[in-house]
């Protein structure tokens, strides 16, 4: 089923699959600006996708075998489409943390 969901930008995106379970954490407003900043940052439709995928790359990254999220289809390309993806989330981080701070000398 396709779903619209509304991005932090007011944007439509589609949802392609249903979530059916919550986890749910608690942030402070400092917190949850931030994040809300690091999904426009990493062009995320929410918060939500943005945690979804953090925990899928934090997971992956620490125990490969659980491949929780890799693609199927293992091809060169598709190795060098994931190497990037390392680097621009390694150099996320470093803006993050810049931001972070940047937002503490105020």
């Amino acid at each position: 089923m396709l779903v619209s969901n509304i991005n932090l930008s007011g944007k439509a995106m589609p949802v392609f699959k249903r979530r059916t379970k919550l986890v749910s954490f608690r942030v402070s407003d400092e917190e949850y600006e931030k994040l809300q900043g690091a999904c426009l940052a990493e062009g995320a439709r929410s918060i939500s996708e943005l945690a979804r995928s953090a925990l899928r790359r934090t997971v992956w990254a620490q125990n490969p075998s659980l491949d929780v999220h890799a693609p199927e289809a293992e091809g060169s390309g598709t190795r060098e489409l994931i190497d990037t993806m390392r680097e621009l989330n390694r150099q996320l981080s470093q803006l993050v943390s810049l931001a972070q701070s940047a937002s503490g000398r105020r």
